[in-house]
């Protein structure tokens, strides 16, 4: 095309642009937005000199491409508050100025706002690439054209529904005219205005460096440059003629013809400028009462026809120079691709022949096509000598698939898609050659078969090394296998993962040596709180080094194994760093594992011993220490006063005879209740009695206690004891309530009150008297055995500490408890808990 220069193929945008972030407006964009405020006054003094007398309706709307166009060049540029202020308030003063009433002129600032935002919105939609658009590229195409032209439609009847739509709610008057008009005029300037502006801001960009150049404008020369001169003085005459001289005639059409020739033969740039031109003309001259339009009488029926006829020329003139641009592009595109299609087969070829890899293409019927000097080196041929040759000689016979091994023919038929492995292949002097091989059917552009491509690596050396290693490991776990008939576990790991452990090693972590050496690491093998310990031992430094001059420091390690089933094997282990082949660092732990579970069984055993040993010792030592305190007064008293009674009894009377044997008789019981209580503690702590447990009525029970007691009986109150049964040994129960009511008169004061009672599930007996209570310091030791308190009256009572010890332990063995709180107003509480029973059952 002639005045277009092609450039290098530009990618098309297919997905809408991010909107932008909000930015300070620069000085060049407030000027630009003072230039396009200026330019829309004078669009809207003009388009307010075409109204129709008596009416507010202008025939022609310049202002509306003007408007569509300001707000497209001024897209991101951070003034769009600040252009729809000034658009708003030019277009309210200017209307009002020029004899609209005010209403109406408001009702014309909300049109022109909607119009140009709806209009900005879909372009911005439906031609994100397009400059004015947010993109930086040309309009081109018939689609982009219709999505303008649909945008310019959209925004028009947007704005109509605050322009003919508010003059019909403000007047009472509809007007199908009116509104046509509205429509037609709008569109009309949207079309042919934003076309060029569009055109000529994307060239400006373009030269400017601020996008692709995808096309350019360059002014013609030569014969071009004269064509162009006569298709203009011909569009000149043209309408001259038919709009003067012609007057009335309808002959406007076959002045498309003129818009076919500019737009077939010149710059689209030139084309649009051409079509402003034309249609401006034909609409002044329209306006002016000359022309094929002249003869409609109605002013706004004239201008719509005009208006149309317009648009019309606009639209056959753009749609062939934008789609002769959109067909230009797709040219330069192809001929772009395929400018690198051949620079990728070149690249491709020498990367084939270059590669340090066996590469290899095969034809469908086995042939070598293709071969590099990598893949013809490892078989020891030049390339030259295997073109040709079928490839299925160079493979070992016992790796052969068939008559044509990786046989192209399985690969035509869909049998396979691709393949590879390891395969054996000859050397030309013979011996065998191990290589990793990867194979693809290659298809041409219709999807039939057209070659095998291959890769192939030698492999050999590593084949030869894995062999020779594999044997070692063999070796390695034959002996450490044998590790195993010494009960020696054994875990050897490769950095974090296990390869290799023994089956005393498997039997102490209970899990076959399959799961073990599957774990991701063997830190799963212990306890949580063990696994900085056993992370520890492989670290560097921390291990023993096997090998060098034999003398490794070994690090022993005592730890445990977690079973699956949650138990722990105690352990004891040495790591030891096992060098790598070549000396290149220890990479390799090795672990030895020896069960200690009997040691540490025996341990136990011993400890227990200990403190079985130690306890029956503290027990001595309290029974010594009681012995020779408490059953020493009263031995002393009972020897003592026979003593007197015997050396005196002839010079005393029989009144004194009787005091002296009943203190010896009260001393022989004191002693018989500590020897009592003694061998009741053996007995309890030889082992807990057995309890016969029966039913037991507690008010039977207490009442009998009571009156045991002679005089103090009358102090007691029983009358809290409820009809209640427990569950426990009768002998236990009875001791334990006749301590706490001994305990009540012997330390505390009367009235003693024994109170049962339902508490929950047990049943709950209460001996509370009226004394000063236990000493705060000496409730915790309350129920231990030989304790007494150190203050208070306990100072003045005798006892052998062992009565509440006994007691506790006696309602323990029977499913119960005691417990001590102060009573409310003073003294103590002692709280026995048993089991009930109906009082029916047995």
């Amino acid at each position: 095309m002639a005045g277009s220069a092609r450039r290098a193929p530009t990618p098309r945008p297919t997905r809408r642009p991010t909107r932008r972030p909000t930015r300070r407006p620069t000085r060049a964009a407030l000027g630009r937005s003072a230039a396009f405020a200026l330019a829309f006054c004078l669009a809207v003094l003009v388009g307010r000199s075409t109204a129709v007398d008596g009416s507010s309706l202008s025939l022609v709307w310049p202002a509306a491409g003007v408007a569509a166009l300001w707000f497209a060049v001024q897209r991101g540029a951070g003034t769009h508050r600040l252009d729809l202020a000034v658009l708003g308030a030019a277009t309210l003063a200017l209307e009002v100025a020029t004899g609209a009433p005010p209403l109406l002129a408001a009702c014309s600032v909300a049109a022109n706002v909607v119009q140009v935002e709806v209009f900005g919105a879909l372009l911005a939609r439906w031609c994100p690439g397009a400059w004015g658009a947010g993109g930086s590229q040309p309009l081109t195409g018939m689609r982009q054209l219709l999505r303008l032209l649909t945008a310019a439609l959209a925004g028009t009847a947007a704005g109509a529904c605050f322009g003919p739509v508010a003059v019909w709610l403000l007047t009472g008057q509809w007007s199908w005219l009116t509104a046509a008009v509205w429509m037609t005029r709008n569109t009309a300037g949207v079309l042919l205005l934003c076309t060029v502006g569009l055109r000529v801001g994307y060239l400006v960009a373009a030269r400017r460096g601020a996008g692709p150049a995808a096309l350019t404008f360059t002014a013609p020369r030569g014969r071009r440059a004269v064509e162009l001169a006569g298709a203009l003085a011909t569009s000149a005459l043209g309408y001259l003629l038919v709009f003067e001289l012609l007057d009335g005639l309808p002959v406007a059409f076959p002045l498309l013809a003129l818009t076919l020739w500019v737009a077939l033969r010149f710059d689209t740039t030139i084309v649009v400028v051409h079509d402003l031109l034309v249609g401006a003309t034909a609409v002044v001259l329209t306006l002016a009462g000359t022309g094929p339009f002249a003869s409609i009488a109605d002013d706004a029926v004239r201008a719509l026809v005009v208006q149309v006829y317009v648009v019309l020329v606009a639209v056959v003139g753009l749609a062939l120079a934008l789609g002769r641009d959109e067909r230009q592009l797709l040219l330069d595109d192809l001929r772009g691709a395929v400018v690198e299609a051949e620079q990728q087969e070149r690249q491709l070829q020498d990367a084939f022949d270059a590669s340090l890899v066996g590469n290899v293409h095969l034809g469908l019927d086995g042939s070598v096509l293709r071969v590099n000097a990598a893949a013809a080196a490892v078989l020891g041929y030049r390339p030259e000598e295997l073109l040709g040759t079928p490839w299925h000689r160079h493979v070992h016979p016992e790796d052969r698939t068939g008559e044509r091994p990786g046989d192209a023919a399985a690969a035509v038929a869909g049998a396979v898609a691709g393949a590879g492995g390891q395969v054996r292949h000859l050397h030309r002097d013979g011996h065998v050659v191990h290589a990793q091989v990867s194979s693809v059917l290659v298809r041409d552009e219709r999807g039939d078969p057209s070659h095998v491509a291959g890769q192939f690596v030698d492999v050999t050396a590593r084949v030869v090394a894995e062999e020779g290693l594999r044997e070692q490991r063999d070796a390695q776990a034959s002996l450490l296998d044998a590790l195993s008939d010494l009960g020696e576990g054994v875990l050897v790991e490769q950095g974090e993962r296990t390869s290799y452990v023994n089956e005393a090693f498997a039997r102490l972590a209970g899990r076959s040596r399959a799961e073990l050496t599957s774990l991701p690491t063997s830190l799963l093998l212990v306890p949580h709180t063990e696994r900085g310990t056993w992370a520890h031992r492989a670290q560097g430094g921390e291990v023993g080094e096997l090998g060098g001059g034999g003398d490794a420091t070994r690090r022993t390690v005592v730890t445990s194994l977690l079973r699956p089933d949650g138990g722990c094997v105690p352990v004891e282990l040495v790591a030891l760093a096992l060098p790598a082949p070549g000396g290149s660092g220890g990479a390799t732990t090795m672990t030895l594992v020896r069960d200690l579970s009997e040691q540490v069984r025996a341990a136990a055993e011993l400890a227990d011993s200990v403190r079985e040993l130690e306890h029956a010792n503290r027990v001595k030592d309290d029974l010594v220490a009681s012995l020779s305190h408490d059953l020493r007064q009263p031995l002393s008293t009972v020897i003592g006063f026979s003593e007197v009674v015997l050396d005196e009894w002839a010079s005393i009377d029989d009144e004194e005879k009787r005091e002296h044997l009943g203190r010896v008789r009260r001393a022989g019981h004191w002693a018989n209740d500590l020897l009592e209580d003694i061998l009741t503690m053996a007995q309890l702590e030889q082992g807990a009695p057995q309890a016969n447990r029966r039913r037991v009525h507690l008010p039977a029970l207490v009442g009998d206690l009571v009156e045991r007691l002679g005089a103090d009986a009358a102090h007691v109150d029983t009358g809290g004891v409820g009809d209640l049964c427990v569950l426990a040994d009768p002998g236990h129960v009875e001791r334990v309530v006749g301590n706490l009511l001994g305990n009540a008169f012997k330390y505390g004061r009367p009235p003693v009150r024994v109170v049962a009672r339902r508490r929950g599930d047990l049943v709950a007996l209460d001996v509370v008297d009226a004394g000063e209570g236990v000493p705060a310091e000496f409730v915790p030791e309350l129920f231990s055995r030989f304790t007494r308190a150190s203050s208070g009256v306990a100072l003045s009572r005798k006892g052998t500490g062992l009565g509440l010890y006994i007691a506790r332990t006696l309602a323990n063995v029977n499913g119960g408890d005691l417990v001590y709180s102060p009573a409310s107003g003073g003294g103590s509480r002692f709280t026995l808990t048993l089991d009930p029973v109906e009082a029916g059952s047995r």
